[in-house]
């Protein structure tokens, strides 16, 4: 932590994401005396258009003022990319939940050689092990609702969320002495966001939480969206599956959503929908890693989740894959990824489009240029012209979204109206669209002195009690203000 003299208290907001991907945030403080840093989130870039990025932390001062670092949940975009942290200077603990650890330490497994494949060239990620165990080392677990102090005027608390398993909107308190008064403030991190989860019941914030002086930074995923809209529903597919006697592929994120397909058509089975006889196979490794943290969370699961395994399922090896998928030997068949351009899905989709009698449903959100995308707008019958294979659409391919991890407008705009006192709410975590479009939702609904964008080419500072946004930016910033931001 370093110090130095500062007439009055600041802090500055950066974005390493230009859109949704990529995850991570930069939070430096400068109070009178002392000022620190600290990242919130470290993920791999996915979108095509972006991966190119990966491990290019382009901050103002970098890493080096960095001293500590939180992460919001497990998903890929948002904890990927941890181990670069200690390939350029990182010195200090990863802070998160135990299940969040669990989900990081599997990452990590085996990414001395990871890669994303795109159209046009190979990005490698690569990682020592010395880089990888040094991450692994330095992982701190962090209880919901206890405090970690750290330092007299900085402390940290995470509170519960309903977007996975361990994820957490992570509130960092203030408090700073001004004209011989004590005064505080709070910047609360949502990280991906939902107030519900199938498994686990999810507490509100406090009301100490809530009622602080408050900068909110808020994810804008579904942003421009008042409500999930589906080109088909997950029960329309299931019940076209079992009714034509279809064959049905479902594409997952392999953490959380995978888990909730699970349950549903558990649930299904137990309701006689799914006839018995029916049989289910799961393929993947990082969902079957994932499926062993949940299950030792089951204790703490609902009643009606605590039996969310299918019956009459099996997981399949890769050596079992290319000779058992083309048959009709199964009925359903569940593996990530969710968009369809990496992992166990993208060597299933060219053994199954070009099938009849087959449903392909997609559950996760589909970025444009991802190949889930460009089989979804195919029409049926066409030729797909596509690096990943070269054959004819045959398959029926729709879209489910009822799986959605993340809030629409709605339930973001009431949790930030939850607030007492709002000082001023950061958007990010979203496509360009949405993040203007959420943020012009923000200025109609809640009374806020400020909304400001955060995106790669900006950085955001504001001093505490005047609450302006002031940045600077290598392009045109796109800030929406009741007040003048000169």
């Amino acid at each position: 932590m370093s110090y130095k003299l500062s007439k009055s208290p600041s802090i500055m907001l950066e974005a390493l994401h230009p859109e949704i991907t990529g995850s991570c945030l930069k939070l430096s403080i400068e109070l009178p005396y002392f000022k620190t840093a600290m990242l919130v989130d470290c993920g791999v870039f996915q979108e095509e258009k972006y991966r190119k990025l990966n491990g290019v932390f382009n901050f103002n001062e970098g890493l080096k003022d960095v001293e500590y670092v939180f992460l919001t949940h497990g998903h890929e975009d948002h904890i990927g990319n941890c181990a670069y942290l200690y390939k350029y200077g990182y010195t200090g603990n990863i802070y998160t939940t135990a299940p969040t650890r669990k989900f990081l330490s599997n990452s990590l497994a085996g990414k001395s050689k990871y890669s994303y494949n795109t159209n046009e060239e190979k990005y490698n990620i690569t990682f020592s092990n010395n880089e990888i165990e040094k991450t692994k080392g330095s992982i701190i677990d962090m209880e919901y609702g206890k405090t970690l102090n750290l330092s007299k005027n900085i402390s940290v608390t995470f509170f519960e969320n309903g977007h996975m398993l361990g994820a957490a909107i992570i509130v960092i308190s203030i408090t700073y002495f001004e004209d011989g008064k004590k005064k505080h403030f709070n910047i609360d991190f949502t990280g991906d966001f939902s107030n519900t989860n199938p498994f686990i019941n999810i507490k509100a914030l406090p009301y100490h939480v809530l009622n602080a002086p408050t900068f909110l930074v808020q994810e804008a995923t579904y942003g421009d969206r008042h409500k999930i809209l589906n080109s088909a529903t997950f029960d329309d597919i299931i019940s076209d599956s079992i009714s034509n006697k279809k064959q049905t592929f479902i594409l997952s994120n392999s953490l959380e959503k995978f888990e909730q397909i699970m349950l549903n058509l558990r649930k299904k089975q137990d309701k006689n929908i799914i006839p018995s006889k029916h049989k289910i196979l799961f393929d993947g490794t990082s969902a079957f890693k994932g499926l062993k943290v949940y299950k030792t969370e089951i204790p703490n699961f609902k009643n009606s989740a605590k039996d969310f395994i299918p019956k009459n399922s099996k997981w399949i090896s890769h050596l079992e894959r290319e000779t058992l998928i083309p048959t009709k030997t199964w009925d359903f068949l569940i593996a990530p990824s969710g968009t369809g351009d990496i992992g166990i899905s993208k060597d299933i989709l060219p053994l199954l489009i070009n099938k009849r009698n087959i449903n392909i449903l997609f559950t996760s959100y589909l970025p444009e240029n991802s190949i889930g995308k460009f089989l979804l707008d195919l029409p049926h019958g066409k030729y797909i012209s596509h690096p990943a294979f070269q054959t004819v659409k045959l398959a029926n391919v729709a879209q489910a979204k009822e799986f959605s991890l993340h809030n629409p407008i709605e339930p973001n705009i009431t949790f930030a109206k939850g607030f007492k006192n709002l000082l001023g709410v950061f958007v990010q975590h979203g496509s360009n669209y949405a993040k203007a479009t959420y943020a012009n939702e923000l200025e109609k609904h809640v009374n806020i002195p400020f909304v400001a964008i955060l995106s790669r080419d900006i950085f955001i500072k504001v001093k505490i009690g005047l609450n302006i946004p002031c940045y600077n930016t290598k392009k045109p910033l796109n800030i929406l203000s009741k007040e003048s931001t000169t």
